[in-house]
Parts: structure tokens; C-alpha cells; sequence
């Protein structure tokens, strides 16, 4: 990872490298789930989002218990990820059965898949002598086509629209 090379002795973090991946896409895919928690809370079912916390606190201690013997600290963050994922998969599936609602849809899809190619043109680019100049092309490199392929494939009509009144502000296009 490059912040660990701008780092004072920054190895001692690589071994918890992996950790920050995992609970990274944890969180990314609690986030992707939305407010999911909140329209629970909101709704007359709002005291099954106590039990889904119990659950989830529950899962947590077992997943822990069982993992960090055999993985360490990649264990305790593989274990807490795995909660968060239940935990949001329980939430999915009320809200889907109980009041009729889909937090996700093909545009979520679309995003992850450009997500994974952004990500995968990572690994393309070779790495570079020197620290700043790689985690400059990388940005850009990986900021570029995210942002291209999200145009192109019209995955946020939003997103869309701010990028074409950018495009009008700057004078690239006229409206």
C-alpha cells in the first residue's frame, strides 16, 4: 500500500493491511445497503432492529471467537465483516418481506461491476520507483475510469447531470 510507504516506519502497518481491506468492504457494503436500519426504526416494526443488534453483537463474539485463533487480527476483521454482511442481509430480506421495499437495484450492480474494473486497473499498472508519482497515476488512472464508465453506462442519471453542468461550466459543452 502506498500510505504505508509515506508512513515513518511505516511496515510495522503491513501487517494490518489486510484489515483495513476487510472491514473497508464491510463498511462499503453496509453503506451500499442504504438506510436500511433507519426505515426499520421508522416503521411499526421498529423493535426488530433491537434484536437485528443483538444479532449482529452476537455474531460478532462468535466469529471472533472462532477466527482469531486460526487468523489473528485478519481473523477479528474477516469475523466482523461477516457480521456486518448478515446483519445487512437479515435487514434486506424484512424490508423486502414486511413492507415491499428494494433497497437495491441494477444500477447497484452496475456501479460494484465498474467498481471491480477500476479497482482491477490497479493491479495493471506497474508499480513506480517513485512513491508520489505512482499514487498520483493510480488516482487519476483509477479515478478516470470509474467516472468514465459510470457516465457511459448512465449508472446515476444524477451523477450524469452534475458531470454535464460541469462540462457546460467549464465551457467543454454548451447546454
Amino acid at each position: 500500500m502506498n500510505i504505508h510507504a509515506l508512513m515513518p516506519r511505516g511496515e510495522i502497518y503491513d501487517a494490518g493491511k489486510y484489515v483495513v481491506i476487510i472491514i473497508g468492504l464491510g463498511k462499503l457494503l453496509d453503506m451500499m445497503f442504504g438506510p436500511s436500519s433507519e426505515i426499520i426504526v421508522l416503521s411499526k416494526y421498529y423493535a426488530f432492529n433491537i434484536i437485528l443488534i443483538l444479532l449482529l453483537a452476537a455474531s460478532i463474539v462468535i466469529a471472533n471467537n472462532i477466527l482469531i485463533p486460526e487468523y489473528g487480527i485478519n481473523g477479528a476483521a474477516i469475523g466482523s465483516a461477516l457480521a456486518l454482511i448478515l446483519f445487512n442481509v437479515l435487514k434486506y430480506i424484512f424490508i423486502y418481506i414486511k413492507l415491499k421495499m428494494q433497497p437495491l437495484s441494477w444500477a447497484t450492480i452496475k456501479v460494484l461491476a465498474i467498481v471491480g474494473i477500476a479497482v482491477g486497473c490497479n493491479y495493471l499498472i506497474p508499480q513506480m520507483e517513485f512513491i508520489f508519482v505512482d499514487l498520483v497515476v493510480r488516482s487519476v488512472a483509477i479515478t478516470l475510469v470509474y467516472t468514465s464508465l459510470v457516465f457511459i453506462s448512465k449508472a446515476s442519471p444524477d451523477g450524469n447531470q452534475v458531470f454535464k453542468k460541469v462540462l457546460v461550466f467549464v465551457g467543454i459543452t454548451k447546454s
